[in-house]
């Protein structure tokens, strides 16, 4: 099996189990209403990364392959700035104003959408590389 079929399943997976892991996190340490935010937030992130590729000139072949090793540095990178963010960055709504509530609020956002950028960056560079095996790489079959 190639590595490029084994990456974007394994980056695919690590987004979809971030993604319903930080909802149950915000359903249980934030009021059950933030939960929304993470399935926003995703294809936020997705939508970022798909356009600011779009806007970028070509990418050559030889720089796919580092940009590729990039992203998903970068993607694991970003998760672990967002476990020191919800654990050490406060978000009580009784004890502190609502500026600071409200700074905290985006840092908090800007912390859950960069997993979902690199992630979304890491498999339209894929299917940038590959764009002649595209049905391959979605699918996992030859049609």
């Amino acid at each position: 099996m190639s590595r490029k079929y084994i990456a974007i399943f394994l980056i695919a997976a690590a987004t979809l189990l971030l993604e319903v892991s930080l909802t149950r996190v915000f359903s249980v340490v934030f009021f059950s209403n933030y939960a929304f935010l993470i399935v926003s937030s995703a294809l936020f992130g997705y939508g970022i990364s798909a356009v600011w590729l779009s806007l970028r000139e070509t990418v050559h072949k030889e720089h796919t392959e580092k940009l590729l090793i990039i992203s998903a540095f970068l993607f694991a990178a970003s998760i672990l700035f967002l476990l020191v963010i919800i654990c050490f960055v406060p978000f009580n709504f009784q004890e502190t104003s609502l500026v600071e509530n409200i700074k905290y609020f985006f840092l908090y956002y800007l912390a859950v959408l960069l997993p979902f950028v690199f992630s979304g960056a890491f498999v339209s560079f894929l299917f940038m590389q590959y764009s002649e095996k595209s049905n391959t790489l979605y699918l996992g079959k030859h049609y």
